[in-house]
């Protein structure tokens, strides 16, 4: 069913334009659409041709059997221009499947053949896709020359459209290869052709190339104008995909203008158009955008919900790539937020995935190189086999008539003889690429281990990481809790010293009151002494500091087996940061006193004069 409205639209065009072929009888059955029961053969070739253009990037299966479909019915009809753009269409499915082979056979015979019959479009077409075909490959001089070939011929035959479009390709190959100005040139060239013809797709598509070059070149002001006006005109021709992917980088050029609210608009709309319309890809680059928004604007806990929604689209159409910059992604939130549990775990993940799409890489990368040594190999036979077949003729004519016998013999040695070097020469080449490939294969091999060693070195410093902040919060909280020790003990000691004065205050009331009034004041006094328990506030506070600091007094006690309970909670003071002034006050005794009992103690616990006693006490 999802090839019924494809067609639809064509029966729908081909109505309106009166095309003659509207008067035949027959429908098209449009629950089989591989079935073309069409009124004409000219209409199921355009029929099969539209579709394969709408399928040859998402059904590579689909597209390469329609593709069958269309030659065989263009050869039946004597149609040989639609022939070649059906073979075009087999190269555009073969280089998208990355079989380079299959794809420039096709095109080496479309283009031969669009010569034989004179088709311009047809040349221009096979030379642009013998660019794309090498710009595949990386190989961008032979892809420019290509390009250069097919814009002097669409120029002549004044084909606008294919020129725009060649100049965009040469631009982005400029680009990649850093010459600006020419890549600037060829972008306003394609402008321009565009602006002539009125053609606003190639000038949205172009305005979106010249936002991405000047944005590789941190121009983000001129980046954010290109964008601004494709949004314009995409919102107009409502083209939610092209909407969606400019939002999303209008978002990231003004995060880089400083324009965080602007940004955020930008990048929850390209969300938000994306979603509405179930526009995979779109969805996921907006997360994944605007997660790192929040979290470039330290608001962590805001990046993660869209961090973890990308991360269940990803898993169900299997994009690791995205994966594994989510996982990353997840990693540096949930440390800045202290969940560094979690974090190692998005870590850990993150660099499983990253190991993933780099064995692919690699895979597709040796895949290729067997490719170029297949292609070369095979080009090689055929020169042998031209070579043999030319060979053989010339000994078949020279063996014509007695005297010219001896003279073909000697041809056939000295042929034969420079076969033999020719073959020679063919093993040792073949040699050397099997040598090439045994190199890459072991530098893919190291590559990978240096990626694995990288990902453990990554995974340990995460870990020294963790338990170094854990250990920071933990000497916080000891520091908290002996502060709040330390102020209780004070508030206590305050306490009692106040009680003790009003019991001193009443006990000379006593001796100078009535008897009853004196009864009184002796259940008060009763009353305060009960409330002045110094040992109780002590073991209280022993308790309190015991859980703070664990088999403190014990340690104390193994280094100087002779301490005194009250050389004991004198140190119990000094570890919690109290000063000499302070433990005089709670132990009711005079700095001086407490000074020659500091004294003491230092001598006890073997201390050297240089050692400071608040130290030595932490380190215990």
């Amino acid at each position: 069913m999802k090839y019924i409205i494809p067609i639809l639209f064509i029966l729908l065009t081909i109505q309106i334009k009166g095309n003659s072929f509207q008067t035949e009888k027959k429908r098209v059955n449009l629950s089989k659409p591989s079935e073309y029961i069409l009124a004409d053969d000219t209409i199921q070739l355009n029929c099969l041709l539209t579709l394969i253009d709408s399928l040859k990037e998402k059904d590579y299966d689909k597209s390469i059997q329609l593709c069958k479909q269309a030659i065989e019915l263009a050869q039946k009809t004597e149609q040989k221009e639609k022939e070649v753009d059906a073979i075009i269409y087999k190269a555009i499915v073969k280089t998208g499947q990355g079989n380079y082979t299959e794809a420039k056979d096709a095109l080496k015979i479309a283009l031969n053949y669009s010569k034989v019959i004179q088709y311009s479009n047809g040349i221009i077409k096979s030379l642009n896709e013998y660019g794309n075909l090498n710009y595949y490959q990386s190989n961008y001089d032979l892809a420019t020359d290509y390009y250069f070939q097919a814009i002097k011929i669409a120029e002549k035959n004044k084909n606008y459209s294919s020129t725009l479009k060649l100049h965009n390709n040469i631009a982005i190959i400029f680009s990649i290869l850093e010459k600006d100005a020419e890549a600037l040139e060829h972008f306003h060239k394609a402008l321009d052709i565009s602006k002539i013809n009125k053609d606003t797709i190639n000038i949205i598509s172009t305005w979106v190339n010249l936002a991405r070059f000047y944005n590789i070149k941190e121009d983000y002001d001129t980046s954010i104008f290109y964008l601004r006006n494709a949004i314009r005109i995409y919102k107009i021709k409502n083209d939610t995909r092209g909407l969606s992917a400019s939002l999303n980088n209008l978002g990231v050029a003004l995060l880089k203008t400083n324009k965080p609210g602007m940004a955020e608009a930008a990048f929850l709309e390209g969300l938000q158009i994306a979603e509405k319309n179930n526009y995979i890809p779109g969805i996921i680059s907006s997360l994944i955008s605007t997660g790192r928004f929040f979290y470039g604007i330290n608001q962590p806990e805001k990046s993660v919900p869209y961090f973890e929604k990308g991360i269940k689209i990803c898993l169900q159409t299997n994009d690791k790539e995205s994966l594994q910059q989510l996982y990353n992604s997840l990693f540096r939130a949930y440390y800045d937020m202290g969940d560094y549990k979690t974090a190692l775990e998005n870590k850990r993940i993150s660099l499983e995935y990253k190991d993933s799409v780099f064995n692919e890489q690699m895979e597709k990368y040796i895949a290729s190189l067997q490719t170029k040594y297949e292609t070369e190999k095979k080009e090689e036979q055929i020169k042998y086999l031209q070579l043999k077949t030319k060979t053989q003729k010339k000994i078949w004519f020279l063996s014509v008539g007695g005297f010219l016998v001896i003279m073909a013999s000697l041809s056939y040695l000295f042929y034969s003889r420079q076969l033999h070097f020719k073959q020679k020469n063919l093993l040792l080449e073949r040699e050397k690429k099997m040598q090439e490939l045994d190199l890459a294969k072991t530098q893919a091999e190291s590559n990978y281990k240096q990626s694995e060693n990288l990902r453990l070195q990554e995974e340990m410093k995460a870990a020294e990481e963790i338990n170094l902040l854990k250990q920071e919060k933990l000497n916080e909280i000891i520091n908290h809790k002996d502060r709040e020790l330390a102020t209780n003990t004070l508030h206590i000691n305050n306490k009692n010293e106040i009680l003790a004065e009003i019991k001193i205050t009443i006990e000379k009331s006593i001796k100078s009151t009535k008897k009853e009034s004196s009864e009184t004041l002796k259940k008060l006094v009763k009353d305060i002494e009960e409330n002045i328990d110094i040992d109780n506030e002590w073991n209280k506070f022993k308790l309190h500091f015991e859980k703070v600091h664990q088999d403190f007094f014990k340690r104390l006690s193994e280094i100087a087996p002779d301490i005194t309970q009250h050389e004991l909670r004198m140190c119990a003071y000094f570890r919690i940061g109290m000063d000499t002034k302070e433990v005089a006050k709670i132990l009711s005794l005079s700095a001086s006193a407490i000074e020659k009992r500091r004294y003491r103690l230092r001598k006890k616990l073997n201390m050297n004069p240089e050692d400071n006693l608040y130290e030595f006490l932490c380190s215990i």
